[in-house]
């Protein structure tokens, strides 16, 4: 019925980056099936880290609401109020445990540091005419394979960290 799609703002970021990418290989120094990668995987880490940015600050904001919301409604006696007032307080008791489980912000940052890295290389590659294509690639699978092993460490280590 309803066809919403969230693009999260990604495609501007994205976009710029692509076009740096295109000049690269038009100067013979990418092949395109490189640029095709790399543009994927910027796409991917910008995406993810947008959505858990818009995430954590929904989910922070509705929480807002909902406590400010419970605080009127139990400045009035009523009994439908105290019906409402549990309702609301088990939706967010529910809410804040899904923010703690999800953990958005780590998310949001992680995946923004590591799209952020990402378009470092690219301006660094495209700037440094010593830079291979070889050493530009490695890096960003080095990169990716070390976000890789520090979301498995995270996860692992993920309730001794809160503690």
């Amino acid at each position: 019925m309803f066809n919403i799609k969230f693009d999260f703002g990604y495609r501007g970021e994205v976009c710029k980056y692509e076009k740096i990418l295109d000049e690269i290989v038009s100067s013979n120094k990418l092949k395109k099936t490189s640029e095709d990668i790399i543009i994927y995987k910027l796409a991917y880490y910008i995406r993810k880290g947008n959505i858990g940015k818009f995430l954590y600050n929904f989910t922070n904001v509705v929480s807002i609401i909902l406590g400010g919301i419970i605080t009127i409604l139990s400045s009035q006696t009523d009994s439908k109020n105290i019906f409402f007032i549990t309702i609301i307080s088990v939706f967010l008791t529910m809410l804040t445990s899904l923010m703690f489980f999800m953990d958005f912000k780590i998310r949001w940052l992680k995946y923004r540091g590591i799209a952020e890295e990402i378009e470092r290389l690219i301006r660094e590659f495209y700037s440094n005419e010593s830079f291979t294509e070889k050493e530009f690639t490695n890096q960003i699978e080095i990169l990716i394979e070390l976000e890789k092993e520090s979301w498995k460490d995270y996860v692992v280590n993920k309730d001794t960290l809160h503690n």
